[in-house]
């Protein structure tokens, strides 16, 4: 619902369509004009409203009058063409919360209690309970070799961060990160996902607080493998991949990589 006293906002940039998604684009805009969500300018007429995706009006305008309403139902459960439709789901869907709103706190409350903090006594136990952890502790402390092939197999994957390591009362850091035991890592996966954040977030998590040398990695393939966000996470399929261009003579085409100034 728009305020009276709002001053109109126009924004005339246009979004991008890739070429092979132009037809799927422009059904779901048919859809949405068909159900009121935006409306289509006539050629010519000046624009006082608008917005690069558009935006929702469809229950809005109907409830207007409705005193003290909240919208606590987002538009992305109404999948239906016809708006009693929409309602009817919109009102199914508030009733099985209002039933199962005791269950639905304990269940959140048992999925954090199942959450084991990791403290600093845990990964100085852990730590000092792998053989090949306590080793790598003893070559930081006595100095990293020269080379690679000079340390342990085990050890091997460290040895392109020795400029970093360092010990803190038997537990290996990097930089300001503490080196997780292999017998903590789950643990960390469990806090690290226990929002089912995406790779980037928890990526972004880890690089704060823990490291060992395949996180990344690590991250990436728990992301792949965790059923639940793959069945929930929006399906936007990935853009094509550019075909190069050939030039034809010199300095026709330029290319650069990202770059700060």
């Amino acid at each position: 619902m728009i305020h009276p006293k709002a001053t109109p906002v126009a924004c005339h940039i246009q979004v991008p369509v890739p070429l092979h998604w132009q037809d799927d684009v422009k059904a779901s805009l048919d859809q949405d004009d068909r159900l009121g969500v935006i409306e289509p300018v006539p050629v010519g007429e000046t624009v006082t409203w608008c917005h690069r995706d558009g935006y929702t009006r469809r229950f809005d305008e109907i409830v207007a009058d409705v005193p003290n309403k909240t919208k606590c139902v987002d538009d992305t459960l109404l999948w239906s063409d016809d708006i009693e439709e929409c309602f009817v789901q919109a009102c199914h869907w508030l009733e099985i919360c209002g039933k199962h709103d005791e269950e639905i706190e304990l269940v959140a409350a048992l999925s954090i209690d199942t959450l084991q903090p990791i403290t600093w006594h845990m990964v100085h136990v852990a730590t000092n309970s792998n053989n090949y952890m306590v080793k790598l502790v003893e070559i930081i402390e006595n100095g990293m070799p020269e080379f690679r092939h000079e340390m342990p197999t085990e050890l091997r994957e460290f040895f392109q961060f020795r400029e970093d390591l360092y010990t803190v009362d038997g537990v290996v850091m990097y930089k300001d990160r503490i080196v997780v035991p292999p017998a903590l890592r789950k643990n960390v996966f469990a806090i690290l996902h226990s929002a089912h954040h995406g790779v980037t977030s928890m990526m972004s998590r880890a690089e704060s607080s823990v490291f060992w040398p395949e996180i990344n990695p690590d991250i990436t393939t728990l992301r792949n493998e965790c059923n639940q966000c793959n069945r929930m996470a929006p399906s936007r399929l990935s853009a094509q991949p550019t075909p190069p261009v050939y030039p034809i003579y010199p300095f026709q085409c330029v290319c650069a990589d990202f770059f700060p100034l």
